[in-house]
């Protein structure tokens, strides 16, 4: 097989014409963290402060409540209980450790909250 066989395979497929589903996770709290820096830097503390504000409010509502949610309770139980079980495989030691870097994630997640709440 050529090395450029995958390649070519991936960028002629048809899937490549599918628009790719957005991905609400960690997007929205970016937007207003730049806006916040590009105030702060602008000196423009009037529109700095609410895009902060915006930032943690958006921050906290997609890295603390929806991943944990959503993200982390999908991959706990569903593996095991949809595909697991159905197929009749045993999912370890995959599914520990990719659990095991998420739950990392989420606590890193939560840690950074705590310093982005004193800063702010």
């Amino acid at each position: 097989m050529s090395p450029t066989l995958p390649f070519a395979a991936t960028v002629h497929s048809p899937c490549l014409l599918l628009p790719n589903p957005p991905n609400p996770s960690p997007q929205p709290a970016d937007i207003f963290l730049e806006l916040a820096k590009l105030c702060r830097y602008a000196k423009r503390e009037d529109i700095g402060i609410p895009a902060f504000v915006v930032f943690f409010l958006s921050w906290l509502v997609c890295r603390v409540l929806i991943f944990p949610a959503f993200v982390i309770r999908s991959t706990l139980f569903e593996p095991v209980v949809l595909v697991a079980a159905y197929l009749g495989i045993e999912p370890r030691p995959h599914w520990e450790i990719f659990n095991t870097l998420l739950l990392v994630l989420f606590a890193l997640n939560v840690f950074w909250t705590v310093l982005i709440f004193k800063v702010g």
